[in-house]
């Protein structure tokens, strides 16, 4: 190791690393796949090629055997485990042309390989007394059954199925690896001292989570190749059209997620958590038609969006999902991805495919937003949630009445429920923005009663019936004011007052001109404006002004010097 210190950086990282093991197998699986085409050899004999992949990984295994038994080299065998996983994967993707041709031969192959592989797992681990628990264990093997087992599931000689019902089951490939690595949770959850006593100098996340990073990667090419290799239709292996699309992943992609949430929630990475929540967001990018040219992708994401929805509307519930989930897991960070998904929502429809698909707006939404605000109103005692649910549902209730006979209504009861709404906020919380909303309340309740006043003219409501609305909503100002002392409530139900009483002197000025005759009233408003002063000069000579003009007394001119 001394000598080791004097290379280069470079060359140090690949002595200590040493990748040369996985570049061999690289190097060797090229060789088989170039030795065994049928262009080459004609007939290609399966159990020769099996022969050839089962004999370089049991060299792989046996190295690894020996670098740990005799040379405690544990970080080689890292890569040589790495090298089997490899080989295993190799295995179950190499007979997808005999399955569509021979499928009883390439279901011997396939089964054997699986056998093969969780053979030759367990010799290692139990050979080198690696513990590697079963809540890690299983799951494993589920992923390599998978890898084994689905071609069988999605080949038309072996179900017999139309291209449709085939293209389904390709879709469905990543959903349910997505399904097999949320059994890692129970892993998760029992935290590092689960694997700590492992019998290997790895230490957690290198065991075992190298293991399963690598089966993620392999699980985004499958599915892509189950695509090009059992896919009937006619040229699109020729020209490498595929129905593979990035929203097959997001499933996958949310239930990774999930395990990396749970791993920054069990081990307290405040930093892991937060990148989760700002990651998961990138996952609509995936739903979008970026690969509309291609015939095949297209023809599919039509039967998708007609049988379901569109890739992008589900994508948009399964986030959804996922931050309701990680906020009920105490991510208070994911409280703003429900809010942004939900509003995402009311322009993202089941026929959204992209931004010039958006659909009319719906408000179920705005509905789940408002009942959300209501619940974190109660729950924290804080009215700006009781606000906002407040402003979500006059939204909601001014959108179902957008009906013809109620249009005249629409434009006054909903400004009224948020007023009412705004008051009595004020009044249920005690914090700061309820004392503001309340000063707002006051402030809108006159104009808001003299527009209303006024739209009900202009439909034609009876006065008496406008009367009656001003008598209310001025005796609320003036109870709110009566058993809370705000003086805002105060002010505002003596502007109703005054408003009201204009109003309804105005009223009857023009009814009573309507009768007499417009001759009449004019010498009549001017008598009464003389009579009204003449009345204020007596009584400025009485001194009922006394100190109110100039700050001098009155005097009575009729009085001797």
């Amino acid at each position: 190791m001394q000598r080791s210190s004097k290379f280069p950086s470079i060359f140090k990282s690949l002595y200590t690393h040493n990748p040369f093991y996985l570049l061999s197998t690289c190097f060797v699986l090229y060789a088989i796949k170039r030795a065994f085409r049928p262009e080459l050899m004609g007939y290609i004999d399966p159990w020769a090629l099996m022969a050839s992949l089962t004999g370089f990984t049991m060299l792989a295994a046996v190295t690894a055997w020996v670098v740990v038994r005799f040379g405690k080299v544990w970080e080689d065998a890292r890569s040589i485990v790495l090298v089997l996983v490899l080989m295993f994967l190799a295995m179950s993707v190499s007979f997808d042309e005999l399955l569509n041709l021979y499928s009883t031969e390439a279901i011997g192959l396939l089964t054997f390989g699986f056998c093969f592989s969780v053979i030759v797992t367990e010799a290692l681990l139990r050979s080198l007394k690696i513990r590697f628990p079963i809540l890690f264990r299983m799951p494993f093997y589920m992923m390599l059954a998978l890898f084994f087992f689905y071609p069988m599931f999605v080949s038309h000689e072996v179900t017999g199925l139309g291209l449709t019902a085939t293209r389904w089951r390709i879709a469905l490939f990543p959903t349910i690896a997505a399904a097999i690595s949320l059994f890692l949770i129970f892993a998760v959850r029992r935290g590092t001292a689960y694997v700590s006593p492992n019998g290997t100098p790895w230490r957690w996340p290198w065991f075992p989570w190298t293991l399963f990073v690598f089966l993620a990667f392999a699980v985004c090419g499958r599915s892509y190749s189950l695509s090009i290799s059992f896919d009937t239709s006619v040229g699109h292996v020729i020209e490498m059209n595929s129905l593979f699309g990035g929203y097959f992943l997001i499933p996958f992609f949310l239930a990774i997620l999930v395990l990396l949430l749970e791993i920054g929630i069990i081990e307290d990475k405040r930093g892991l958590r937060t990148g989760v929540m700002a990651a998961a967001g990138l996952l609509l990018l995936l739903a979008l038609p970026l690969r509309g040219f291609d015939p095949t992708f297209a023809e599919f994401q039509t039967t998708f969006v007609r049988a379901l929805a569109s890739p992008l509307f589900l994508s948009l519930m399964g986030l959804l999902a996922f931050y309701l989930y990680a906020w009920l897991r105490g991510i208070r960070v994911a409280e703003a991805g429900v809010v942004a998904t939900l509003l995402l929502a009311i322009v993202v429809g089941p026929k959204t495919l992209g931004i010039s698909t958006l659909t009319a707006p719906v408000f179920w939404p705005l509905a789940a937003l408002a009942a959300m605000q209501l619940v974190l109103a109660i729950g924290r005692r804080r009215s700006v949630h009781a606000f906002v649910s407040a402003l979500c549902a006059t939204a909601v209730f001014t959108a179902l009445m957008w009906q013809p006979e109620l249009l005249m209504y629409r434009r006054v009861v909903p400004y009224h429920l948020l007023l009412l709404a705004t008051i009595g906020i004020g009044v249920i919380f005690s914090d700061r923005f309820s004392g503001t909303l309340s000063s707002l309340g006051a402030v809108a309740l006159p104009p808001t009663c003299v527009v209303t006043a006024l739209s009900m003219q202009t439909v034609g409501v009876a006065e008496s019936a406008m009367l009656v609305y001003l008598i209310g909503m001025t005796g609320l100002a003036l109870v709110h004011w009566y058993f809370t002392s705000d003086r805002w409530y105060l002010a505002a139900g003596l502007l109703n007052v005054a408003g009201g009483s204009g109003g309804i002197s105005w009223m009857a000025f023009r009814q009573f001109r309507d009768q007499v005759g417009a001759e009449v009233i004019q010498p009549l408003l001017y008598g009464t404006a003389c009579f009204l002063l003449a009345a204020l000069i007596s009584a400025h000579k009485a001194g009922a002004f006394n100190g109110f003009l100039f700050g001098t007394k009155s005097r009575n001119l009729n009085d001797p010097d």
